[in-house]
């Protein structure tokens, strides 16, 4: 019996913790930035995205794009909305920040996607 398949699993496994950030409590959102966020695509949960990426060393000049979408629970639960998710483009970096908060837009996870990489 050979273990390189539990090895590769935990690898795996390794590898999407390192990508997805926990979110503790966050500071303030710099004005800056949620002016940033708000040039290109304002929504109601604009300061908590930018309180995201702030806690990741993120600054408003390095904000490219964002787009905003409705997490929903889903046709066996009658779609209800349970969230909204921020995807964040960064200048010069492939990716994007994928932040997920729940209705009243607190953060529950913030995640680096397809080469994206936080200051910090």
């Amino acid at each position: 019996m050979t273990l390189r398949p539990v090895r590769a699993i935990a690898a795996l496994a390794a590898l999407a913790a390192a990508a997805c950030h926990p979110v503790g409590p966050l500071p303030p959102a710099p004005a800056d930035l949620v002016r940033a966020l708000d040039a290109r695509a304002a929504d109601p949960c604009s300061a908590s995205t930018a309180a995201a990426l702030a806690s990741r060393g993120v600054t408003a000049d390095q904000v490219a794009g964002v787009t905003y979408g409705v997490l929903d629970a889903g046709p066996r639960f009658g779609y209800e909305r349970i969230g909204t998710r921020a995807w964040v483009e960064l200048a010069g970096q492939p990716g994007a920040a994928l932040i997920d908060m729940g209705v009243s837009c607190d953060v529950n996870s913030i995640t680096a996607v397809r080469g994206l990489r936080f200051p910090r």
